[in-house]
């Protein structure tokens, strides 16, 4: 199984599903974020914007 796919399984569940704030980009961008931040150690504010 992808390791990406796995890391996604592993943190949907973490993903809130109620609306606040800004508005929402979609989760599979969220998780593919944390993911790599996960694995590289980068700040949350170095993120690229892809």
């Amino acid at each position: 199984m992808n390791p990406v796919f796995q890391e996604r399984e592993l943190l949907a569940p973490l993903i809130p599903r109620t609306p606040a704030g800004r508005p929402r980009v979609s989760d599979r961008q969220v998780i593919s974020g944390m993911a790599y931040q996960i694995r590289t150690g980068i700040s949350w504010r170095d993120l690229p914007e892809r």
